[in-house]
């Protein structure tokens, strides 16, 4: 499924209006291994939370609450999407 799919399918399912944008789409770590374990624990519900590094988001830091990210895996396969409530400054 392309992300603009899956970001439509996530549109309608939320109620939300069709000109809302998702900020950027990323997979979590920089190994696939690592990314598969992250990815995984945040569709069980263990992992709620995230941060990295600067450099690792590209000019696309999430600044502001409700700001939308399409979490992906190694292959860019879209999962799920998660929803900025803080950015920690």
């Amino acid at each position: 499924m392309s992300l603009d799919s899956f970001w439509q399918d996530f549109l309608d399912f939320a109620g939300l209006d069709k000109s809302t944008k998702y900020r950027n789409s990323y997979y979590f770590d920089s190994t696939e291994e690592g990314a598969k374990k992250l990815l995984d624990l945040v569709l069980s519900g263990k992992k709620k939370a995230t941060a990295g590094a600067l450099i690792a988001y590209n000019e696309n830091i999430p600044q502001v609450e409700d700001d939308y990210t399409v979490i992906t895996d190694w292959h860019g396969v879209p999962h799920c999407i998660i929803q900025t409530t803080g950015n920690g400054a």
